[in-house]
């Protein structure tokens, strides 16, 4: 059987809210968002919607190296999508937006998160980001490479899946 699939692997954004600004200094995953000079600032409840107000204050130890899109926890996936969605938006008989995965895989699990390099771009716990790198398939042999960054301090690991 010739089984195909298009796989985007990498740190997807989840829980609560996403925001623009600094990671939740108390390590909790509330929002902690950058306020501009006219007080307005960029944070979003999971379904769309504005974060209350309360949420949009500053935060106390925030770390301004840590700038940037954030989200309540980040977690490392495959997400597998049909090959035909494609072709069908390069023929014009689907929107660009149409294509959605049929699957996602949440590869946390099988990942060390263990890092032990501090940088304030990289995050912590749940928050950590930059979790997994650029994957690689070895169609001849069947491997899915996968590395994992800031694995072992700063060195990253290669995880590798087995297609059957």
């Amino acid at each position: 059987m010739d089984e195909s699939a298009i796989v985007f692997v990498g740190t997807k954004g989840s829980g609560n809210y996403w925001w623009y600004g600094y990671t939740s200094p108390a390590g909790d995953g509330m929002p902690c968002p950058h306020v501009e000079g006219d007080g307005s600032s960029v944070c979003f409840n999971t379904d769309g919607t504005a974060c209350a107000s309360e949420l949009s204050g500053s935060c106390a130890g925030y770390v301004v190296e840590s700038k940037g899109w954030w989200s309540s926890r980040f977690d490392a996936q495959m997400i597998f999508y049909d090959p035909a969605d494609f072709v069908a938006v390069l023929n014009g008989t689907m929107q660009s937006y149409e294509p959605q995965p049929y699957a996602t895989l949440d590869i946390d699990e099988h990942l060390f998160l263990n890092a032990t390099v501090e940088t304030a771009d990289l995050g912590t716990g749940n928050q950590r980001r930059f979790r997994v790198g650029e994957m690689a398939y070895d169609r001849e042999r069947g491997y899915l490479y996968v590395p994992e960054h800031f694995a072992d301090g700063a060195k990253p690991v290669v995880h590798v899946w087995r297609i059957q």
